[in-house]
């Protein structure tokens, strides 16, 4: 049995998780672009025309102003509202059905995820920083729910690394290149403490959405962007194990 919704915490999460995804998106957005992600106001991605707090408002602004820049009138990256959006519904599930620290964790991991999708998205290369981020945060959790055994955890993460490496070359021989990079079987690696054995069901999770991204749009250059696979289907798996009765009961 799922813990009860809590409104106030998915109300106060999904606030705070809008706030948090915007900043992911603008930061993987200038990181990409060669500019200081952490640092300066916010500003139009166009003219650099910069934005008071009310422009900036996440998803509220961006229906207000139409989806364009109020000083160049230029379409504003798709990536800043639904960053927002993902955001939101990140801290409304965490604080809205997690224990408030077990929340932070999967939290963290979500945005994490969300930076580096958005990223990957732009350069079709993972930052390793980020990653290091989610596996302390997926270590943490996976401690936090009492799957502290060393030696499973180990052996899901060679089994999985074993498998994702054997999936890359399959596909590899099928396209002619190589399909999964040495980030994305690192990112992969990262979030296995947290999803464990149900890692399997996660990597093939996103081997699907990697192919279904395949078939409707191909990369021209033949590479896509698998982060965001990875990053959905492992978060996917690794919130429901959290919700999972025994996991709620170590998380409490």
């Amino acid at each position: 049995m799922i813990a009860p919704l809590s409104m106030a915490g998915a109300l106060m999460g999904g606030v705070v998780g809008a706030v948090v995804g915007s900043f992911a998106a603008t930061a993987a957005l200038r990181m990409a672009r060669g500019e200081q992600a952490l640092r300066g106001s916010s500003h139009c991605d166009g003219c650099d025309a910069p934005l008071s707090l009310l422009q900036a408002t996440p998803l509220i602004s961006f229906v207000q102003r139409r989806g364009r820049c109020p000083a160049c009138k230029a379409g504003i990256d798709l990536a800043h509202p639904i960053g927002e959006a993902v955001g939101l519904l990140l801290g409304a599930a965490c604080f809205g059905l997690l224990p408030p620290v077990t929340a932070v964790f999967a939290f963290a991991i979500g945005q994490l995820c969300l930076f580096i999708s958005v990223y990957d998205l732009r350069t079709k290369l993972i930052p390793d920083l980020a990653t290091v981020g989610v596996f302390l945060a997926s270590a943490g959790l996976c401690y936090r729910l009492g799957r502290t055994a060393f030696l499973p955890t180990l052996i899901a993460t060679a089994l999985v690394l074993v498998f994702a490496s054997a999936v890359s070359l399959l596909t590899s021989r099928i396209i002619g290149r190589r399909a999964i990079g040495s980030g994305d079987l690192r990112l992969i690696a990262a979030l296995v403490p947290w999803c464990g054995l149900d890692s399997g069901l996660a990597l093939a999770g996103a081997a699907g959405l990697g192919l279904l991204g395949f078939l409707v749009r191909p990369p021209q250059d033949g590479r896509l962007p698998f982060a965001p696979c990875i990053a959905l289907a492992f978060w996917a798996v690794g919130f429901a194990r959290t919700l999972a009765p025994a996991a709620m009961g170590a998380g409490a």
